[in-house]
This record gives structure tokens, C-alpha cells and sequence, in this order.
């Protein structure tokens, strides 16, 4: 049924917010704020914006998302792992005849990450951070995703785990999966849902 699979990468591939939260609290612990790995990890679920206006830092919120980004990014080349199925999927897709992609705000680091866990491979387009567009969910970076790789609007799936890309693949007018296999985010509506990546294999 969709031949264009457009992934969001973390949270959805890559199992990210174990990392994300572990960079937070050291960011907090920076600055001597009582931590609460549950909590700081459901208002990273949502964004790391949430996190950052939820705790009163003594620095702009600006400064303190650099400095984040600087804990979390050698974290993340360092430890972060794949969805047990993720690189299952992709392959399954290839082996299909689909074309797969990846729509991340994560930055050129991502690609050294990518080839670690083996699945740089897998991808014929990857729009990262750097080319600067509007953040999810402004459709500007996906448009330009669908209409620079001849993407069918039609036959174009994105699957995401949050619902900024399932807002965003809307707002393009494609189809959109949530994975969310923690029910985060009950009252999404979406095309389809699934709780595991393997479960795509019905859908595509």
C-alpha cells in the first residue's frame, strides 16, 4: 500500500529518550536540581522544550538546550541503541521494493550514530537539522523531503512516535503511523497505530 516510508528517528528507530533523560539529569545535577528520572522522562517523551520550561534553570532556556545538546550528543554516538525490529523493517522495506527515508531535527552527528548501528545503508534520503526548516510540525522540511525525492503523496507513509509526526505528516497531506508503545499519546489520531515495528509489516 505505501511504497515511501518516511521515518522519524528518535524515539521511533532509535531507542532515545533512555539517553536523552541520562543527559538531562546530568544537566540538572550541573546545576543542583532535584532530579526524578519518571518525571524528567515523560516531559522528554513530550519534547525536550517541555523538560527545559518544566525546571527553573539559572540560565536562559537557550543556554541550557546547548548545553544539553552538548552532554547528549557524544552519549548518544556512544551508547544509544536501535529498536530490537528497527533494523529489521528497514530491510524487510528494501526487500520489498519500498524506499525508505529518515526526518530528523538531530544534527550531522546522526550519521556516524546511523553507521554504528549498521543502518546507513538503509535510507535514500536522510533531512537532518542542518537544512534548517521550521521544526516539526511545519510541513516545510517534509515538503521538501517529498518533492526533491519524487515522493507520491499517495503511496507515502511516516511513521513517528510522538504526535508532532503525525501533526506533521498531516499537515503534508500523507498518511501517518504512531508507534507508541508506551501509550503516550492515547488521543492521537492516526491512520494506524502500532506497539511494535514488526507490526508495520501488515500495514505497508
Amino acid at each position: 500500500m505505501y511504497d515511501f516510508l518516511i521515518y522519524d528517528f528518535d524515539g521511533t528507530l532509535s531507542d532515545t529518550y533512555p539517553i536523552f533523560t541520562e543527559a538531562f539529569l546530568k544537566l540538572m545535577r550541573r546545576y543542583d536540581i532535584p532530579q526524578d528520572y519518571d518525571t524528567v522522562y515523560g516531559l522528554l517523551k513530550q519534547s525536550i522544550g517541555a523538560g527545559l520550561k518544566h525546571y527553573d534553570f539559572p540560565i536562559s532556556k537557550q543556554q541550557a538546550r546547548l548545553e544539553f545538546e552538548a552532554i547528549y550528543e557524544p552519549l548518544a554516538i556512544e551508547k544509544q541503541q536501535l529498536f530490537p525490529q528497527a533494523q529489521g523493517i528497514l530491510r524487510f522495506g528494501m526487500e520489498q521494493g519500498k524506499k525508505n527515508f529518515v526526518y530528523t531535527h538531530s544534527g550531522l552527528w546522526v550519521y556516524p550514530l546511523m553507521e554504528r548501528m549498521g543502518i546507513r545503508d538503509c535510507f535514500d534520503f536522510v533531512l537532518d537539522s542542518t537544512y534548517d526548516f521550521p521544526r516539526k510540525p511545519a510541513p516545510d522540511a517534509l515538503n521538501y523531503l517529498i518533492e526533491k525525492c519524487g515522493v507520491d503523496r499517495s503511496r507515502a507513509l511516516m511513521i513517528g512516535d510522538r504526535d508532532l509526526d503525525i501533526d506533521v505528516a498531516h499537515n503534508a497531506g500523507i498518511a501517518a503511523c504512531l508507534y507508541d508503545e508506551e501509550n503516550f499519546f492515547p488521543d492521537v489520531q492516526a491512520e494506524y497505530r502500532i506497539t511494535s515495528l514488526d507490526q508495520l509489516k501488515q500495514i505497508i
